[in-house]
């Protein structure tokens, strides 16, 4: 008993240190078990690794808004703020540790706002908290390199100061600052912003300075040399295979159906409903309805939710005033018990796998720096970000040069094995089950120069040196 007072007086006396640790050593979790257990190198993801390669060309001094190797050569695009806070980070603490570190503060953050929200709206801070960091959205943004995670933690930073009461120049930078990171981002936490400030004047002002601030300085010039991002087959695509773009799938974001990462548990996902019916918060009622309703436009608009889903469900087990409610925190607890393990383990051994990342390291190690290999364009940031080589495609879709003119391209390859013209590709990887997948058996007319774990690496030209080829099989 004495124990757990003091415990519990550690807690009181140093709580948001305390807060912020559990929240931070969470979020980095994953990456850890992935590294020194699964013994799996590098980070989680695919576009991450490209974030995560122009932050070490930010670095080394080589990077001009230009980027050599994404479609084989193309205007750097991207709001900029993510990968120059990156590249601080990498430079302090290396290139690996440097984003785990921040995204890891950030789930830290986290945390705390979740904790301090909770408070300003009269629902129960440990609840709100545990319901929170113990979730599979609060890993899939805080243990990999995220570019909407930034912004959602500015956001909610805009929401407190807002509930506090604070003057518009006090929280008008941080919606400001959310643009700098992403655009879409910026404008969900504008709108809920807008909604919450009760003079109008002052959300008119809010807007203004926040949407025309940061975005006039980075977007117009895009918008003015390149125009307007189009619609292409590329994005058809990933409505096609599921890769975000896609409608809401209620089975896709419960963690028990099918295991995503973006996702919530179904007792949550239940109490979040719940909340949403026995609140009286109309704040909180209307983020519910407005990130719903983007989740059912696009999929990956889910993550919107995130930390509404938690303010819902504590406030609805707040709202329970019998003994169930304490036999439904302890089920609570124990569910989480069980299903947490899964969804670590389940993070720390995604994409790309140890197998994966080997195969493209042979590359980097094997082929001359000016390579291009082709592959499918769900792998092509591993090209640019493992391999370190130019790639024929990837999922970066905006303003991708000759975007339709390549993928039709490349369903042709599928289709014949004619490899593109005009773009000097060396090499070819394709896994073993999307060969078969796709029916692609002409492609063994070329040589084989690597061939490990159902991966195989070929060379466009039958010349290709055989000891090469032996070596790789033989790794």
């Amino acid at each position: 008993m004495l124990r757990m007072k003091t415990v519990m007086h550690i807690f009181s006396e140093y709580r948001k240190p305390v807060l912020f640790t559990l929240a931070f050593l969470f979020a980095i979790l994953p990456v850890l078990i992935r590294w020194y257990m699964f013994n799996i190198p590098g980070i989680i993801g695919f576009p991450q690794y490209y974030h995560q390669r122009i932050a070490l060309d930010i670095i080394q001094g080589e990077f001009n808004w230009y980027d050599n190797l994404s479609f084989g050569g193309r205007p750097y695009t991207y709001p900029p703020g993510f990968v120059f806070t990156l590249a601080g980070f990498a430079l302090l603490f290396g290139p690996e540790w440097g984003g785990v570190i921040f995204l890891g503060i950030l789930g830290g953050f986290a945390g705390i706002l979740i904790w301090e929200l909770s408070k300003l709206l009269g629902i129960n801070q440990k609840v709100s908290f545990v319901l929170c960091v113990l979730s599979p959205l609060f890993l899939y943004l805080f243990s990999n390199l995220s570019t909407r995670s930034p912004p959602i933690i500015l956001g909610l930073a805009g929401i407190y100061l807002i509930l506090r009461k604070k003057p518009w120049y006090f929280f008008s930078p941080f919606f400001a600052l959310t643009f700098l990171y992403h655009w879409e981002t910026g404008l969900v936490f504008l709108i809920l912003a807008a909604f919450l400030l009760r003079d109008k004047k002052e959300a008119l002002a809010v807007t203004l300075f926040s949407a025309f601030g940061f975005s006039a300085l980075i977007y117009l010039p895009v918008l003015a040399n390149l125009g307007i991002p189009v619609y292409t087959e590329l994005h058809k695509d990933y409505l096609t295979r599921g890769y975000g773009l896609e409608y809401l799938d209620i089975g896709k974001h419960v963690w028990e159906f099918s295991s995503p990462l973006d996702s919530l548990y179904i007792p949550v996902f239940l109490l979040t409903l719940s909340g949403f019916f026995l609140t009286k918060n109309s704040f909180l009622r209307f983020w519910f309805i407005f990130a719903f309703v983007l989740s059912l436009i696009s999929g990956r608009f889910f993550i919107y939710l995130f930390p509404v889903f938690a303010l819902l469900s504590s406030s609805a087990l707040e709202s329970i005033r019998s003994k169930f409610k304490q036999i439904l925190l302890i089920g609570m607890v124990v569910y989480l018990i069980i299903f947490i393990p899964g969804t670590v383990s389940t993070y720390a051994s995604w994409w790309p796998t140890k197998e994966q990342t080997d195969a493209f390291l042979w590359i980097k190690k094997n082929t001359p720096e000016n390579s291009t290999i082709l592959t499918d364009w769900t792998l092509g940031h591993w090209v640019t970000g493992i391999a370190q080589r130019k790639n024929f495609m990837d999922g970066y879709a905006e303003y991708a040069p000759e975007v339709d003119k390549r993928f039709e391209q490349l369903l042709e390859f599928y289709k014949t094995c004619k490899v593109p013209e005009g773009y000097g590709i060396d090499y070819i990887l394709m896994e073993k089950w999307f060969i078969e997948s796709r029916n692609i058996t002409c492609i063994y007319r070329f040589p084989v120069l690597y061939n490990n774990s159902d991966i195989l690496i070929f060379g466009t030209e039958p010349s290709f040196n055989s000891s090469l080829s032996q070596e790789s099989h033989s790794s």
